[in-house]
């Protein structure tokens, strides 16, 4: 692994940036591979969101790391390869008792073999600093800025009061610009983007500024969702058609509609409450049932229009939903919290002992959660686990759907065209 940080000096901003490949390609050969680049921590209080970042990137390194070795994460991988459309050529062998330690370490072996994953772990550093300082609901940057909504695609001017506000314009944010740089830099070699979310369960594609799916994916995008939706028995699908509201000036519709990324992706990996996950008898809708909206042939020169004032006033409604829907979320995170402490309670000190006792950084939070007031303990608890147990299903599942991801990716159709385009650049240079 190859750790650098990538500086804008002027404004003392730093964005770190990890590098993971083949041993024998590293560094000097990683240059030549298709790229899958993954963005965690960019909501401040979306703590969980880089805690699986660092066991990702664990995983992909140290072959003999503990997450290895859990049972969950054993769960885990056998629902991801009962639910691979591979696994039906082997189905005449059971998989339940496998050696699942060895599975795992041949799937990073040949995802490595192929590819270069690039890990951002933190995001918003500064606001990241907030919450640990006992802000714990803090959704955008110390500037007040969400990042994601920073980019210039459909990018639109809204109040600095709104939870989504964009900034002054695209690129406002030295963060922002930071990603930006990593991704000009990664250039015809990126293959996969994967922006990565807390607050519900679910995987969404573009198109997040338009209630439909976009146009020029991949042919196997549908698989590749349909799995990791059957993995993690949450909803999948385009973000604006699925989500319940439109999201503009996101990354991954930049990425996917200026850069043509092949497999554009936003993951969110935890909602309190069981958000975002099916319900019984409930199913999710092939990508191929929704409506479809083409992808622009070129790279728009400016931030799209402004919409007309009845379309903004028909946006303004539905984001004052949205956010009514929000609150609701965090009063039903409330009422789960005060639900699952009566039928087991939560000793606060014994946790922030056995925490301490064991060292880390994580009793700081739970001493910081423990303290703060209820609003602020359901807002903690709408985007992050609450409990060891279950903090551990979250990372072992989502291990699994990335490596699985990253299988998809290395074997799939968008692999194909940008290994075209890198080895006709090797070949345009001598």
């Amino acid at each position: 692994m190859r750790f650098r940080d990538v500086k804008e000096h002027h404004t003392r901003t730093v964005l770190p940036v990890a590098h993971i490949t083949h041993g024998a390609d590293a560094p000097h050969r990683s240059h030549r591979k298709p790229v899958v680049l993954f963005v965690f921590g960019e909501h401040a209080r979306e703590l969980i969101t880089s805690e699986v970042g660092l066991w990702l990137a664990r995983l992909l390194v140290d072959n003999s790391s503990a997450v290895y070795e859990w049972p969950e994460l054993a769960a885990a991988f056998e629902r991801a390869e009962n639910n691979t459309s591979s696994s039906s050529s082997n189905s005449s062998s059971s998989s339940s008792g496998r050696d699942w330690p060895s599975v795992a370490r041949s799937w990073v072996q040949e995802v490595l073999a192929k590819v270069e994953v690039q890990i951002v772990p933190i995001e918003s550093l500064d606001s990241r600093r907030q919450v640990e300082e006992g802000k714990l609901c803090v959704r955008k940057t110390a500037r007040n800025v969400d990042l994601n909504r920073n980019w210039p695609f459909a990018w639109q001017k809204e109040d600095p009061g709104d939870e989504q506000y964009g900034g002054t314009t695209p690129f406002s944010e030295p963060q922002s610009r930071l990603m930006k740089q990593v991704v000009d830099a990664n250039g015809h070699r990126l293959l996969g983007y994967v922006n990565v979310h807390s607050g519900e369960w679910a995987l969404y594609t573009p198109w997040d500024s338009k209630p439909a799916y976009g146009s020029g994916m991949p042919a196997d995008m549908p698989e590749l969702v349909a799995t990791v939706g059957r993995i993690c028995d949450c909803k999948v699908g385009p973000a604006g058609a699925v989500s319940g509201y439109l999201a503009f000036g996101s990354s991954m519709d930049f990425l996917y509609a200026a850069k043509r990324v092949p497999y554009p992706l936003t993951v969110e990996v935890y909602g309190g409450g069981g958000f975002g996950k099916l319900q019984p008898g409930e199913a999710n809708k092939p990508l191929a049932q929704f409506d479809l909206i083409a992808r622009p042939d070129r790279e728009p020169a400016a931030p799209a229009p402004l919409p007309r004032r009845r379309a903004l006033q028909q946006q303004q409604q539905q984001q004052r939903q949205h956010q009514q829907q929000a609150t609701g979320r965090a009063d039903t995170a409330l009422a789960w919290q005060q639900q699952q402490q009566q039928q087991q309670p939560l000793d606060v000190a014994a946790s922030q002992q056995q925490q301490a006792q064991q060292g880390g950084d994580a009793d700081v939070i739970l001493g910081l959660v423990g303290r703060a007031a209820k609003d602020q303990q359901a807002c903690f608890n709408m985007f992050n686990p609450p409990s060891e147990a279950e903090y551990r299903r979250v990372v072992a599942d989502w291990l699994a759907s990335f490596l699985l991801m990253l299988r998809h990716m290395a074997n799939g159709e968008g692999y194909k065209t940008v290994e075209v385009a890198v080895s006709q650049r090797r070949s345009s240079r001598g």
